[in-house]
């Protein structure tokens, strides 16, 4: 048995190989009775996690490469989204045949050229992303167009995906509709609006030549 399980865990697995299973409740006391667990320990509550984010809009993008969206003539699209990790404003989201370099930092040129710079951009460590972890180590477009523009471009932890899981509810998933799907509530627009991100300045550097 392994260590990490407990009463849920167990009832399924004995569910699998036999008929005769003994309530979670049981199975509880039995481990309990056992030592192998601490009595009236329980999970976390949603009140004990604390929700984390930026003091102001453009401080931090949120951003992420999605696939599994079904077309409608049955091909299948990947899709870059962003929010801005303050307002979730929506800041971008694109379809794209092939998520390679130069298709995803058309969407990203895009939504910098409609919302402006923000301070910083937080992504996962795909080879879209991210160089660093190439052998040898080499400086990839997304990363340039930061770097030219004045962003820090931070990443996630190897491994732990639920770090951007902010930018990935603005993708469609496969089951859905487009033509149904449900828009954002009154009170969710407007909040949005109060806290959209200003519009790209003349500052703005993208190295369009590198996007054609």
């Amino acid at each position: 048995m392994h260590p990490g399980w407990g009463q849920r865990r167990i009832a399924h697995e004995l569910a699998r190989v036999r008929t005769d299973v003994p309530s979670e409740s049981a199975i509880y006391r039995a481990l309990a009775r056992n030592g192998l667990l601490i009595p009236g320990a329980r999970r976390r509550k949603k009140s004990d996690y604390r929700r984390w984010e930026r003091a102001r809009p453009m401080e931090l993008w949120q951003m992420d490469v999605m696939g599994g969206v079904r077309l409608g003539d049955g091909s299948e699209a990947k899709v870059l989204t962003g929010i801005d990790d303050h307002s979730r404003f929506c800041v971008a989201a694109g379809l794209m045949a092939t998520a390679n370099a130069r298709a995803v930092c058309r969407v990203f040129a895009a939504a910098l050229r409609a919302h402006g710079v923000p301070d910083e951009i937080l992504t996962d460590n795909g080879k879209v992303f991210t160089g660093r972890f190439s052998k040898p180590v080499v400086e990839v477009l997304f990363e340039r167009v930061c770097r030219e523009n004045g962003i820090t471009h931070r990443l996630t932890a190897v491994r732990s995906p639920r770090t951007i899981a902010l930018a990935r509810p603005c993708s469609v998933p496969e089951s859905m509709n487009l033509s149904k799907a449900r828009r954002p509530h009154r009170r969710t627009r407007d909040a949005a609006a109060r806290s959209q991100p200003t519009s790209a300045g003349p500052s703005t550097r993208i190295s369009l030549a590198l996007l054609q």
